[in-house]
């Protein structure tokens, strides 16, 4: 019973302290946790948590809620020297000149909670999405977000919207191109301006019909543009925004706009690249540039598959699939599974992160996917028989094989000899950091 009413948190200067678990919310606390994930649940936030409550110490007395009101005198009583090279200033929590401004010292503003909170990415490079916030996840005041409209009675329409190829196409159309990096910039300015389609406008079959469609979405990792739009769950999610938008048009609507989306990508990243063109020539042609061999072998070879495509007819929380959650993780080190008796369901990841599966197969399974997609993160719904776990791991794994070994071939192909080794392991080290993939995969 106290584990569930209390938690164990760690403050700022490394002391730890029992507090209600009724004023910690979970809270996303840099934008580069929401990179890759269109769902942010409580998994993504990792172990950070915000002291987070409405009620004054008149109310948390009357709550008892003893825990809370300790940790609240120790943040009046307590320095907090600033860390070297540190932009927060340092001092008693309480008595710092942000905070004494507010009515109650240890009530930050208040945040929206809700279900269907979209984050917007301030810059988009190749992949297009606006990640979801679950339910009780909170993000501070240097994230930008959208609540659902009040009078929307399903609030997680709002976020499917948010993330038709359709919306996407208007932020390349309507957001800022400059800064010569190739990053699409949308800001308060430029959302405003986004016209998308109205959620509230929607009839309720029409609103089962969008979030059936956009749940499989939910469900893997994020793709490039181009990748994104060749699967079939997104292919057919963006189909019902054109039938809607343009009935009987809406095949050659669909072309159109994923023409249009493609084309404008290219041409922000084309900048970039033909930029660096330039400097190259400049350059003196002995100079090994390890990232025009690795896109030359990815034209040459492709993608590498996607477990995902695999696994689209397991939905989450039905009676054929398990569900697997991958918490939040350092991309760097080992992803292995256990050798021995008692872990060999288990899959291992170098910053001592384990996530427990229900058979080696399913194992396989799991580091399959954070193979192909490093920054995978959440909740994902495997087959619940073992048979037909192994089955489709032995297909993934085959897949992955085939595509790895034909990669190394392609490498091998352009940098010949023992002499270049050490080069062609530059190149398949390049190549794991364009596609995502975990490091080490094809390098080693």
């Amino acid at each position: 019973a106290d584990r569930r009413r209390l938690a164990l948190v760690r403050d700022g200067r490394g002391l730890t302290h029992i507090i209600e678990r009724a004023v910690l919310k979970p809270m996303v606390r840099r934008p580069a946790a929401l990179e890759g994930r269109i769902v942010v649940d409580k998994a993504a936030t990792g172990s950070s948590f915000v002291f987070y409550t409405e009620d004054d110490e008149k109310g948390l007395k009357a709550k008892r809620l003893a825990h809370a009101l300790t940790y609240i005198r120790y943040g009046e009583t307590t320095d907090f020297p600033a860390n070297e090279g540190s932009r927060r200033l340092g001092g008693v929590p309480a008595e710092r000149a942000q905070v004494r401004v507010r009515p109650i010292w240890f009530q930050v503003p208040r945040m929206e909670s809700g279900p269907g909170r979209v984050c917007w990415i301030k810059g988009r490079g190749d992949r297009h999405y606006a990640p979801v916030l679950a339910a009780g996840v909170l993000v501070p005041d240097n994230f930008l977000y959208s609540a659902p409209p009040e009078d929307l009675s399903r609030p997680e329409v709002f976020a499917a919207v948010a993330n038709l190829t359709w919306t996407h196409l208007m932020t390349e159309v309507f957001g800022r191109k400059g800064g010569g990096d190739g990053v699409l910039h949308t800001y308060v300015r430029e959302l405003n301006m986004l016209p998308i389609i109205d959620p509230r406008k929607l009839t309720e079959a029409q609103a089962d019909d969008l979030l059936r469609l956009f749940e499989p979405i939910t469900r893997r990792a994020v793709l490039s543009i181009n990748e994104e739009l060749q699967q079939p769950d997104r292919q057919a999610f963006d189909m019902w925004a054109m039938s809607y938008l343009f009935g009987e048009d809406a095949e050659e609507a669909a072309r159109t706009v994923e023409r249009a989306i493609r084309d404008l990508a290219a041409e922000r990243t084309q900048r970039v690249v033909s930029g660096r063109d330039e400097v190259k020539k400049a350059v003196r042609r002995s100079q090994f540039d390890p990232e025009r061999f690795a896109a030359r072998a990815i034209i040459d070879v492709g993608s590498p598959p996607t477990p995902a495509t695999e696994l689209e007819g397991y939905p989450l929380d039905s009676l054929g699939s398990v569900t697997i959650a991958i918490p939040a993780h350092e991309i760097a080190g080992a992803l292995l599974i256990g050798e021995s008796l008692f872990d060999s369901d288990m899959v291992l990841l170098g910053d001592g992160v384990s996530i427990d599966t229900n058979s080696e197969a399913h194992a396989r399974i799991v580091r399959a996917v954070l193979r192909r997609h490093a920054d995978s993160v959440g909740h994902f719904a495997l087959p619940v028989e073992e048979d037909e776990a192994l089955s489709k791991a032995s297909v993934i794994d085959e897949a992955w094989q085939e595509w790895r070994e034909q990669v190394r071939l392609a490498v091998a192909s352009m940098l010949p000899g023992p002499k270049r080794e050490g080069q062609r392991k530059t190149v398949l080290t390049s190549i794991e950091a364009t596609m995502g993939v975990w490091p080490g995969s094809l390098a080693e």
